[in-house]
């Protein structure tokens, strides 16, 4: 207990590890803290330690205390704080909350701060070592809780016992008015979707909006007893598999290798086939309506057609992957025009492997080849492109699947990677979502298709279940 003799001496402003500081070697008291004497029990009072500047060397106390902090529950931290004083437990927040000073998702570090000075003030009955009511919010106002997202902003402050209502309703409003941050938010999973034994999700995409939103799932699978060639559609409020679209084969509404999948402002289900290099339409129940395509390079027509979006206007985006290009077509196929060429310059692509269209009437190329995400205006004009090849932020090994989030954020899915990365339109690294991501999510398969669902959702397609992350 780093030198607690029991409730009096815990009351000690942590003055008792002063006096052991002078009873026993200091080195080797030293030692000890650093090594295994500072834990959750006792990290208030070791902090301030720390902070006496008399007597003893007490470099890096400090460090190994807000280190103690980051590795433990708040509700745990907070046991530790009892005794300690206002000027330690304040200093011990701030600078825990400045850990994330620059990263991504460094708000939580100042959320846990704040948890940590209310529970200071719980555990001392809001009265010790000066902890009033003005105190605290004085201590608060140094953890900057501007930094966090609205929603986790008014969940920390509203309410609170220890903070004036006025005071919290202004800090609130300053936070609207300057803006939110929508995905700077923690993904958990919220649903998973199991699409059976034998099942293989791909890519997904949404039709329409409410209780009877659709969600439809390539299923494609090739084993050596069986071969799934279809499209699975999800009532996506219970679940329930509504019906399929598709079958294998080479004849009408049949696949060789479906890929992409889009449904169109009317609920039509549009499914690319890169190996029968055309596209074939389905209604709601599943149905095949018409198909168009076919190998070449000439107009609307197809090699290797991947990944599918509409345009804001309804024209059908299609990625021709093997031909080095986009094709823009109207809803019957009719061609309206070509986007890139093949190469590695500004507005060239390089087996591009998928698209989607942004609120603002951009398209969003998923250069896979050049390692890269390039943005185009609606008349197919480069605007901008992002990313290269690696493992660090912002980077791709093997990009996959783009979507657009509903706030502009294009978001992109990597395998090998094994992550998906949200960035801002202008190609900003927001956060990274996956097992050693910003948000820890365990994807317990492999990574496949994303779309964004509204309301901070995601779809992510993990071997043979769709998971719904919030």
């Amino acid at each position: 207990m780093a030198g607690r003799g029991g409730e009096e001496c815990a009351k000690a402003d942590g003055r008792e590890l002063w006096l052991l500081g002078e009873m026993y070697d200091v080195a080797g008291l030293r030692e000890w803290l650093l090594s295994e004497g500072i834990d959750l029990s006792n990290v208030g009072v070791a902090y301030e330690f720390g902070l006496v500047a008399e007597g003893v060397e007490r470099e890096g106390i400090g460090a190994r205390c807000v280190e103690v902090v980051a590795d433990g529950k708040v509700g745990s931290v907070n046991g530790g704080l009892r005794g300690v004083g206002r000027e330690a437990a304040k200093g011990l927040a701030v600078a825990f909350a400045n850990k994330g000073g620059g990263r991504r998702l460094g708000w939580r570090y100042v959320r846990k701060g704040y948890r940590m000075l209310e529970g200071w003030m719980r555990a001392n009955g809001g009265l010790y070592g000066g902890g009033d009511v003005v105190g605290f919010r004085g201590s608060v106002a140094e953890l900057s809780l501007g930094v966090m997202p609205l929603k986790a902003l008014r969940k920390v402050v509203e309410g609170s016992e220890y903070l004036d209502g006025g005071w919290a309703t202004g800090l609130v409003e300053r936070k609207e008015a300057a803006g939110g941050n929508a995905y700077e938010v923690e993904y958990r999973e919220e649903r998973r979707y199991d699409l059976g034994a034998g099942a293989d999700a791909r890519r997904i995409a949404l039709d329409g909006e409410g209780p009877g939103q659709r969600m439809a799932v390539v299923d494609f699978w090739e084993g050596p007893r069986q071969r799934n060639k279809r499209v699975k559609i999800f009532d996506i409020e219970s679940g329930e598999l509504m019906t399929t679209a598709g079958s294998m084969g080479e004849g009408p509404g049949q696949f060789r290798h479906p890929l992409g999948v889009v449904s169109s402002g009317t609920g039509e289900l549009y499914v690319s086939d890169c190996s029968a290099h055309r596209i074939s339409v389905f209604d709601r129940e599943g149905r095949y309506v018409r198909g168009f395509g076919g190998r070449g390079r000439g107009q609307g027509q197809f090699n290797s057609p991947y990944g599918l979006c509409f345009t804001t206007d309804g024209n059908l985006v299609v990625v021709d992957s093997w031909n080095h290009r986009v094709q823009v077509l109207r809803e019957d196929g009719t061609f309206v025009r070509a986007i890139g060429s093949e190469g590695s310059g500004e507005g060239q692509v390089n087996y591009p492997f998928d698209v989607c269209c942004m609120p603002d009437g951009s398209i969003a190329v998923l250069d896979s080849g050049n390692m890269r995400v390039q943005v185009f205006n609606g008349e197919g004009g480069f605007v901008r492109s992002f990313g290269s090849c690696g493992d660090g932020p912002g980077q791709f090994l093997d990009p996959s699947s783009i979507a657009a989030g509903g706030g502009g954020e294009i978001i992109v899915s990597d395998p090998i990677r094994n992550d998906v990365q949200v960035f801002s339109g202008e190609g900003e690294l927001l956060q990274s979502i996956g097992p050693k991501g910003d948000s820890k999510v365990a994807w317990h398969g492999e990574l496949d298709g994303i779309p964004a669902c509204g309301d901070g959702r995601l779809l992510v397609s993990i071997d043979t279940s769709v998971v719904m992350l919030s």
